[in-house]
């Protein structure tokens, strides 16, 4: 895959040059968001963003999207508020369907910045993202693991069996009665 750039455009523009099944998206950058000018045309970044879940009290940064291609880098022209053209520099990607769904919902919840990688390295990171307070702290100290008590079954003492009912005969004697239990 080659850069985008001036030297390469062809009459039909940046599509041609991305790759099947990606898709080019632009996101604003600066200075700082593009490593202060070495993000270019062929390197490859990942995506940090920093937002704040619903519901949380605090910001989370967390690596979105790794080992992107850029495809190009550098001024582009956009609209303000009012409409008017103004200068902004922007970085072009190459993403798949997937990563755009991602990147775009990163530029709209929260801040991204973009971390230049080393060429060579092809890894995915493994990370867990980070809040302040724990960078404030130290890294937060794993959840606790709490084990539920062991649940031994009841036995239910098994009831004696019904006691049939006594027999009960009335014996007359003459002018005496008793009664008998059987």
């Amino acid at each position: 895959m080659s850069p985008f750039s001036n030297q390469n455009l062809t009459g039909a523009g940046l599509p041609p040059a991305i790759p099947q099944g990606q898709r080019a998206m632009s996101i604003r950058a600066n200075e700082i968001i593009g490593v202060v000018g070495y993000v270019l045309p062929g390197t490859r970044v990942d995506v940090v963003l920093t937002a704040t879940p619903v519901g949380a009290q605090e910001a989370i940064t967390k690596i979105v999207l790794q080992n992107v291609y850029v495809a190009s880098a550098g001024p582009a022209i956009q609209k303000d508020a009012e409409g008017k053209p103004v200068t902004v520099t922007a970085v072009t990607l190459f993403v798949t369907p997937e990563e755009v769904e991602k990147l775009t919902s990163a530029s709209s919840q929260g801040q991204f910045q973009l971390a230049l990688r080393n060429p060579l390295d092809m890894e995915e990171a493994k990370t867990r993202g980070i809040q302040m307070s724990q960078l404030i702290r130290g890294s937060a100290p794993p959840p606790a693991v709490v084990k539920a008590p062991r649940r031994v079954p009841q036995v239910i003492p098994t009831p004696p069996p019904p006691v049939a009912p006594a027999t009960n005969i009335e014996v007359i004697k003459g002018d005496q009665r008793a009664t008998v239990k059987f």
